[in-house]
């Protein structure tokens, strides 16, 4: 069931869209503030003995600033929690520092699986390093320099997606490294404190020459129901 809800969350632009930030445009009736606070949104999904699991926009609900979630899917079932950037882009430095985007995360004790959407411009993605730090400190890395001299990230990090990131690499598109992938380092391992604080999407270029930017990103929690 974790495996079904956190693979196929692709990201921005690459098909049916799980996680939903808070003031971008969407069709799927979501509403929340755009400006400096971390979209935060959660949606309660069905169980399904296929392990076919997926949310539904139809009951999507969104919470408050503040970090107050909705009450679960049908019968206590599992939800997807997600917090996001805020609107706007974020430079990749290529002085050899990090540049640092943090996400807001309120409480959630029963935290199972976690997923991370991320999208960046950059013509050249072998010269990236990019980490995802956990409010208690620890880190997964998504990549680090990819073998990969395409343009562009638009993809889903998650544990249970069938092809990792540093193996995809499909030049001449907007995005080489797309759809669902592993990252580097697993993520799951994060989740062995609590979820609620600061989770923070670090990023650099190791190569100087060719400028690129972070231009959103969020992380996605599969919740269990209470």
């Amino acid at each position: 069931m974790i495996l079904a809800l956190l693979s196929g969350a692709s990201s921005w632009g690459c098909g049916e869209i799980l996680e939903i930030p808070v003031g971008m445009p969407t069709d799927a009736g979501t509403s929340g503030d755009s400006g400096n606070a971390t979209g935060y949104t959660s949606t309660s999904v069905a169980s399904s003995a296929e392990d076919t699991l997926g949310p539904d926009f139809d009951t999507e609900s969104t919470s408050s600033e503040g970090g107050e979630s909705s009450s679960g899917g049908p019968g206590g079932g599992p939800e997807l929690i997600s917090a996001c950037l805020p609107l706007g882009v974020t430079p990749i430095p290529e002085d050899g520092s990090w540049a640092e985007l943090a996400i807001e995360m309120p409480p959630h004790d029963r935290a199972v699986a976690l997923g991370v959407n991320l999208r960046v411009t950059h013509p050249r993605l072998s010269d990236l390093r990019i980490t995802l730090r956990a409010p208690d400190g620890d880190s997964a890395r998504l990549v680090d320099l990819p073998n990969c001299d395409g343009n562009g990230i638009a993809a889903s990090f998650g544990d249970a997606a069938a092809q990792p990131a540093s193996d995809q690499c499909l030049t001449g598109r907007a995005a080489a490294i797309t759809g669902d992938v592993t990252p580097l380092d697993p993520l799951d391992p994060l989740l062995s404190s609590s979820v609620e604080g600061t989770w923070t999407i670090e990023a650099t270029d190791a190569t100087t020459g060719e400028a690129g930017q972070v231009d959103g990103a969020c992380v996605t929690f599969l919740v269990e129901g209470g």
